[in-house]
């Protein structure tokens, strides 16, 4: 997960690790800069339910 306009981390160094991880998910938050957990509360709560429900659903 990352903000679009995160100057933190920016977008290229999150593509780059999605690249590198394996089975790996990237969810881009389009409004958002470093902290997308505030910039967009609600989207960041719904990607972040289905991640864990999906989690969930492998490990049980």
């Amino acid at each position: 997960m990352c903000g679009k306009y995160d100057v933190q981390c920016p977008l290229p160094y999150s593509l780059e690790l999605k690249e590198l991880i394996p089975n790996s998910k990237l969810i881009i938050f389009n409004k958002s800069n470093h902290y997308p957990f505030l910039e967009e509360s609600k989207l960041f709560s719904e990607e972040f339910d289905l991640f864990l429900e999906e989690q969930f659903k492998r490990f049980n």
